[in-house]
C-alpha cells in the first residue's frame, strides 16, 4: 500500500477556530494526501478532515481550509484568546497564553490573580497575574509584564481573587480606586498554596 503523502500547513501552537464551535488550541495542522487536512489537538481530540479550498498566508500565520459547508481557520495566538483559555477570563499576553497551552490532553492552569495591599492603606495597590511564563501587573488597563526580581509586591497583603469572579474584579479595578474591603467580596475561599508560594518566591 502507498503511503499518501504528507505537507505541513501549520506547525507550533495554534488556535483552530470555526462558526458556532468552542476554540480549539493545535499542535500541527497536516496535509495528508490532496483532500484530508489533520489537526493535532491540544484541547480535544485529534480531528482529521475531508477538506477543500486550502489556503495558507504565510505573512499572517493564517490557515484556512474548507470542510462540507464550514469553514475553518487556523491562526496564532491573540492576547483575547485569554477569554476562553484562562480561567480568570480575561484578555492576556501572547507569551502567557502560551504558558497555558502545554503539549499533551488537556490545558494546564498553574495560574493566580492577586490583589495586594499595603498594611496601612484602606486600597488596592496592585493587580498581578502570574503563570509560568512569568508575572503581569494591570496598568491602564494592559497586563504589563514585571522583572523576575521585581520585589514592589513582596511584603504587602495578598488577596487571591476567585477565578469565578475575576471579570467583574478586573473591571472595577480599571474603572475606579478598589477598596481592600471590596476586593474581599472578590476573594477566593480556598487560595492555592502552590501558586502563592510560587508568586512570593520568585523574586528570590
Amino acid at each position: 500500500m502507498v503511503k499518501a503523502n504528507t505537507y505541513p500547513l501549520f506547525t507550533g501552537l495554534g488556535v483552530l477556530t470555526s462558526e458556532g464551535a468552542q476554540p480549539v488550541v493545535t499542535l500541527k495542522v497536516t496535509l495528508v494526501g490532496k483532500t484530508s487536512v489533520t489537526v493535532s489537538a491540544v484541547t480535544g481530540p485529534d480531528e482529521s478532515f475531508k477538506a477543500h479550498d486550502i489556503t495558507v498566508d504565510q505573512k499572517t500565520a493564517r490557515l484556512e481550509f474548507k470542510s462540507a459547508d464550514t469553514t475553518y481557520r487556523v491562526r496564532l495566538f491573540r492576547e483575547p484568546d485569554g477569554l476562553w483559555l484562562s480561567s480568570f477570563k480575561t484578555d492576556l499576553p501572547v507569551e502567557a497564553l502560551r504558558s497555558l497551552a502545554k503539549e499533551g490532553d488537556k490545558i494546564n492552569h498553574p495560574e493566580s490573580l492577586v490583589a495586594y495591599a499595603l498594611g496601612d492603606s484602606a486600597y488596592i495597590v496592585g493587580l498581578v497575574y502570574a503563570n509560568d511564563s512569568g508575572r503581569y501587573v494591570r496598568t491602564d488597563g494592559d497586563w504589563v509584564g514585571l522583572s523576575p526580581t521585581d520585589e514592589t509586591h513582596q511584603d504587602m497583603e495578598a488577596i487571591f481573587i476567585d477565578p469565578e469572579k475575576a471579570q467583574a474584579f478586573i473591571e472595577q479595578y480599571d474603572k475606579n480606586f478598589v477598596t481592600v474591603s471590596d476586593a474581599e467580596q472578590y476573594e477566593s475561599a480556598e487560595p492555592d498554596t502552590e501558586d502563592s508560594e510560587s508568586d512570593n518566591n520568585s523574586d528570590e
